[in-house]
């Protein structure tokens, strides 16, 4: 009986103390706005990561990058797939063919991701401080790089004509479906964006001083690739990636 009271007060002495915690009030930590993304340096460092993952995951790293070797001049169906990017492969892919969907879905998701960064970052430059000019470099870096693709895969080589419809070329945040009938670029108005996101920042990269810890020249070397590849994919050269661009194709 002792026992049992003493264990029925220690109980009721817990309950008192913890009733008192301020636990269940609090916000959790994942429940996050779009306006605590912007709040403090840390969050905007991972929302730029962010933006990477859209482009390798599901973007590139789902079927986009397959769909791109399957309509290669030197890719041959040896096995006999008849599923795995087959539209593709056959240069038959319409609206409702999942390449088309899949590719075209991530892609407009990390150009827009891109954008509402870009878009929002004017609010919280004293927020990003000295590496504001850093963040819109990395935001129009993927915006570019997906511009890149897409005009490769849904229109005609630049050389063939340049005034053939291409994608959509959207450069403002979407948080609705008003934007939902914006017209049709020409592949030149889409690989002028391109060279203009990457002028941008390269123009950025050459005033920096790059220093043993500066991350400068790691992320100056895909800029020059993608200035290179995008001149050459306009001149018509079939080596449109090269493997050491010179930098001074900028």
């Amino acid at each position: 009986m002792k026992t049992t009271l003493i264990y029925t007060l220690s109980l009721g002495l817990l309950v008192a103390t913890t009733g008192c915690s301020d636990f269940l009030e609090k916000e959790p930590p994942l429940n996050i706005t779009e306006q605590d993304v912007f709040s403090s340096p840390e969050r905007l460092d991972g929302a730029v990561l962010g933006l990477y993952g859209k482009i390798k995951n599901p973007f590139m790293g789902a079927k986009t990058y397959v769909c791109i070797e399957n309509i290669g001049d030197d890719m041959v169906n040896v096995s006999g797939n008849g599923y795995e990017a087959l539209a593709s492969y056959e240069m038959n892919v319409g609206m409702s063919t999942q390449d088309n969907v899949d590719t075209w879905n991530a892609a407009y998701q990390a150009i827009n991701s891109a954008n509402t960064f870009l878009s929002s970052l004017e609010n919280a430059k004293e927020t990003a401080g000295n590496k504001y000019d850093q963040y819109v470099q990395e935001a129009k870096f993927v915006r570019a790089f997906c511009y890149y693709y897409l005009n490769m895969l849904y229109a005609k080589p630049y050389k063939l004509d340049n005034n053939a419809k291409s994608v959509p070329l959207r450069l403002k945040a979407e948080n609705d479906l008003s934007g939902n009938d914006c017209p049709q670029s020409s592949v030149k108005e889409i690989f002028e964006q391109v060279l203009r996101d990457l002028s941008d920042i390269s123009a950025c990269r050459q005033r920096e001083t790059p220093t043993p810890l500066s991350p400068a020249p790691r992320k100056r070397q895909p800029v020059c690739s993608g200035c290179a590849a995008t001149w050459l994919w306009k001149s018509g050269t079939k080596r449109s990636r090269p493997e050491k661009p010179s930098a001074d194709m900028l």
